[in-house]
C-alpha cells in the first residue's frame, strides 16, 4: 500500500505496465486461473481508467479514493475500504503488487477452487483495509502522533500480504530467498519482506502491510475461517487443506512450483503413488492376459481341444505341456502358437 500524498498519479512511463504483460506471457494466458487473470485484469483496468471511462467519470484524484481514519470514519466514505484497494499511485506500483499476486494466486486459486479464492479476496479487500484504519487509530493513541490519523493510503498490496500468508501455510515448509540471498523460513518470510519493504521504501504504508499479514493469519485460523466462510458452506465443499508436514529445503518458488506439477500429475494418475501405480499396472497386464486376478477373483482357463484335456489340473501360469517325452518339436512349437493366438484374440 503507499500512502496518497502527492497532487496526482505519475503516469510519465509505462515500463511497470510493460513488463507487467511479459510477466503475464511468461505464465501463459491459458495457465492462469480465472480469478487471479480478473484480479490483475481489473487492477490494470482501474489504473488506466477504462471503468471511470466505461461509466463517463472522471478519473478520481488520489485524496479522494485513498483510505483513512479521517476519509472513512470522520467523514462516512465508507465505500473508499473497496475502491482504494485497486488503485496505485504509479505503474511500478501496480507492476510489483501484481507480480507477487499473479504466482500465489496461480497456485492458491488451483489448490482451493476459483469460487472459494473469489470469497477469499473479497473478504480480504474489506478486511484489509478495516484493519488497517484500526491500527491507524490505536497506534495514533499509543504514539500520540496524529499522522496515523490523516495517513491515507491506496494499493492492492494489504491483499498481497494476506494471500502469502495463507499460500505459505498451506504449501510444505521450505526456505526462502529473501532479495536473493538471505534465507529465511517461509512462514516467517513476510515479516522478513515487511520490514525489508519499509527500510527500501519509507514512503510504504507499514500498517497497511501489517493488516495484510494479521488478516492472512487471522483466516488460516480454522475457527475464524469456519466463521468467514459460512456463505460457502451450502454452495461449496470443503476444500482448504492445512499445511503438510513434510519438511523440505528449497526456495519458496521452487516449492511451488513442484506443488503446482503434482497437482498436474494428479490429472493423469488419479493421486495414486508410484507404488499404487505400478500395482494397479500389474493387475491389468494380468487381467489382459487371462491370468488370475490379485482382487481374489476366479481365474478362467481356456479348454484344451478336444482328446488334449489332462486328468490332472493344469498349472496356473505358463504353457500347459504334459511332462512326456513322447511330444515331439512340431508339437510343442504348434501349442505355442495356438497359446499366443487366443491371447491376441481376446
Amino acid at each position: 500500500m503507499w500512502p496518497s500524498r502527492r497532487r496526482g498519479f505519475q503516469r510519465r512511463s509505462h515500463m511497470g505496465l510493460m513488463l507487467l504483460f511479459i510477466q503475464l506471457c511468461q505464465a501463459g494466458f491459458d495457465r492462469i486461473p480465472p480469478v487471479t487473470l480478473g484480479t490483475i485484469a481489473l487492477n490494470v483496468a482501474v489504473y488506466l481508467g477504462m471503468i471511470h471511462q466505461f461509466f463517463k467519470q472522471q478519473i478520481p484524484h488520489p485524496l479522494e479514493i485513498c483510505a483513512g481514519v479521517v476519509q472513512v470514519w470522520h467523514h462516512r466514505d465508507y465505500w473508499r475500504i473497496i475502491e482504494a484497494t485497486f488503485h496505485h499511485a504509479n505503474d511500478w506500483h501496480l507492476y510489483y503488487n501484481m507480480v507477487s499476486f499473479l504466482w500465489k494466486g496461480m497456485w492458491l486459486e488451483r489448490k482451493i477452487g476459483s469460487v472459494r479464492f473469489l470469497y477469499m479476496i473479497g473478504v480480504f479487500t474489506v478486511l484489509v483495509n478495516t484493519v488497517m484504519l484500526y491500527l491507524n487509530y490505536f497506534v495514533a493513541l499509543i504514539l500520540n502522533d496524529p499522522s496515523y490519523i490523516n495517513q491515507c493510503a491506496l494499493g492492492f498490496s494489504g491483499v498481497v500480504f494476506a494471500v502469502k500468508v495463507v499460500t505459505t501455510h498451506m504449501m510444505p515448509r521450505s526456505t526462502s530467498m529473501i532479495m536473493g540471498f538471505i534465507p529465511v523460513n517461509s512462514r516467517f518470510a513476510c515479516w522478513l519482506e515487511l520490514l525489508l519493504i519499509q527500510v527500501l521504501i519509507p514512503n510504504a504504508s507499514f500498517t497497511g502491510h501489517l493488516a495484510g499479514i494479521l488478516v492472512g493469519l487471522a483466516y488460516v485460523q480454522e475457527t475464524l475461517r469456519r466463521i468467514v466462510e459460512w456463505p460457502l458452506a451450502a454452495f461449496t465443499r470443503p476444500a482448504y487443506a492445512g499445511p503438510s508436514y513434510t519438511y523440505y529445503s528449497g526456495t519458496t518458488s521452487s516449492t511451488a512450483s513442484s506443488a503446482w506439477a503434482a497437482d498436474d500429475a494428479n490429472v493423469y494418475t488419479g493421486g495414486l503413488d508410484e507404488n499404487e501405480q505400478i500395482r494397479r499396472a500389474t493387475e491389468e497386464s494380468l487381467r489382459e492376459q487371462n491370468y488370475p486376478e490379485m482382487n481374489g477373483r476366479a481365474r478362467e482357463v481356456p479348454s484344451a481341444p478336444p482328446g488334449e484335456q489332462d486328468h490332472e489340473q493344469p498349472h496356473p501360469y505358463g504353457w500347459n505341456i504334459p511332462n512326456s517325452t513322447s511330444l515331439d518339436q512340431d508339437d510343442i512349437r504348434r501349442r505355442r502358437l495356438e497359446h499366443f493366438s487366443n491371447i491376441s484374440r481376446r
